[in-house]
This record gives structure tokens, C-alpha cells and sequence, in this order.
């Protein structure tokens, strides 16, 4: 019993040590290389910032039909050199080593999806 106890507070500080901030939309203006994803996903709704891990998650309340929107998105991607790694009718994955720092190997990867429930566009950015 206390060696499960134990693992359950370790499990649980290791959560909370994850470092997040909410974002607003003053924030976006931050990553001018995300712009124009940014607007084709439609008016923000929400977000964070997971900053131990680096990966943001952002909602949108889409503006445009779904169609329309994948295809403005897809000629984003293309116009701004990201490789659409992968498609299908409610989502993209987009890859591209955006340098964000000077020592940066791996590539940034962009995946935004139509959540079927609640209508809302989500962009995950790491």
C-alpha cells in the first residue's frame, strides 16, 4: 500500500511541475511565422502553452466551410514551404523546420483537426 502511495505522489508532482500559460489572442501576434495558419483557422477561441514541453494547443471557431478552409490551409503550406505530411477530410499535418532557435535539428509540426462534436477548429503546434 505504501509503495502505491508513493508512486501516486511522485505521479502526481511530476504533473504538476508541467508548466502551462493560457493564451489570448494578443499572444498570437508572437509567432509571425503562424500567422497565416492563425487566420485561416477561423476567430481564436482558447489555448496554452505547454512551455516544458513546447507544444501549443489552440482552438478556432472556423469561418469558412471545412472544404475551404483545408484548401486555403493547403495552399499556405505550399506558398510557405511546409510539407503536408499527412491529409484526410478533418485534419492535416504539416512539417517544417521553422529554426527556431540556432541549434534546432527536428521540424515543427502543425496539426489542425475539426473536432466533430463541438465544431471548433484545433491547431497543435510542436
Amino acid at each position: 500500500m505504501s509503495k502505491l502511495l508513493c508512486l501516486f505522489v511522485v505521479a502526481f508532482s511530476a504533473a504538476s511541475c508541467l508548466e502551462t500559460a493560457r493564451q489570448s489572442p494578443s499572444d498570437l501576434a508572437k509567432y509571425p511565422q503562424m500567422q497565416s495558419f492563425f487566420k485561416a483557422c477561423g476567430e481564436f477561441e482558447s489555448g496554452t502553452l505547454n512551455l516544458d514541453a513546447g507544444i501549443m494547443k489552440l482552438s478556432f471557431r472556423p469561418t469558412s466551410s471545412k472544404q475551404d478552409m483545408f484548401e486555403q490551409l493547403d495552399n499556405i503550406a505550399k506558398t510557405d514551404g511546409w510539407t503536408i505530411h499527412r491529409d484526410t477530410d478533418r485534419m492535416r499535418i504539416y512539417k517544417k523546420n521553422l529554426k527556431r532557435y540556432q541549434a534546432q535539428t527536428h521540424d515543427d509540426t502543425v496539426t489542425i483537426s475539426l473536432h466533430e462534436k463541438s465544431g471548433l477548429v484545433n491547431l497543435r503546434w510542436e
